[in-house]
């Protein structure tokens, strides 16, 4: 069976719409039960309906946002202030929360894709690097200073996150 030009570019189109549509907009139609009316006019696609479920999850997003700043902005201040406290505990900040420590790390997760305590890492290894940058630490010293307990783990991390390991920063 052929499938004549016109008919191949028309599957072509909507076969691309469909590749091309975010992830997120197909998961969000599919969760309200969204149902489509594609209406053909040539070989264009009205596409209205797509345009009024983005502006809905935009709004949903920017509220959840704001709802869940609201939620996490006691463990965020916390976090912001005393990340050098090698003890900083998940538990503790879901308490500062006055939520569930599976819900907490489930929407720090969602809120900055990545759990807690990576959060926690990548801020230790943003001071650290500025400390190295001064040049008036040591290696050691460093990773005191920013909140890891022992120097080989802070230069392990280091190297994971910068791609060298903190002895080379000073050859740079």
């Amino acid at each position: 069976m052929t499938i004549c030009h016109a008919a191949y570019s028309v599957i072509f189109h909507y076969c691309n719409l469909l590749f091309l549509l975010p992830l997120e907009l197909v998961r969000a139609a599919h969760h309200r039960n969204v149902v489509f009316n594609w209406h053909i006019v040539g070989n264009a696609v009205s596409t209205t309906q797509w345009h009024l479920l983005i502006r809905q999850i935009k709004s949903e997003k920017t509220e959840g946002a704001k709802r869940t700043n609201r939620i996490l902005s006691p463990a965020l201040e916390y976090i912001s202030t005393n990340y050098t406290d090698e003890n900083i505990s998940i538990s503790y900040l879901s308490e500062l929360c006055d939520i569930s420590e599976p819900y907490f790390r489930r929407i720090f997760q969602i809120e900055f894709g990545y759990s807690p305590a990576i959060y926690i890492r990548k801020k230790r290894l943003e001071y650290a690097y500025s400390l190295l940058l001064s040049g008036e630490y040591s290696i050691t010293d460093t990773a005191m200073l920013s909140g890891f307990n022992a120097p080989a783990y802070f230069s392990r991390e280091f190297k994971k996150e910068y791609g060298y390991a903190p002895k080379d920063f000073f050859k740079m």
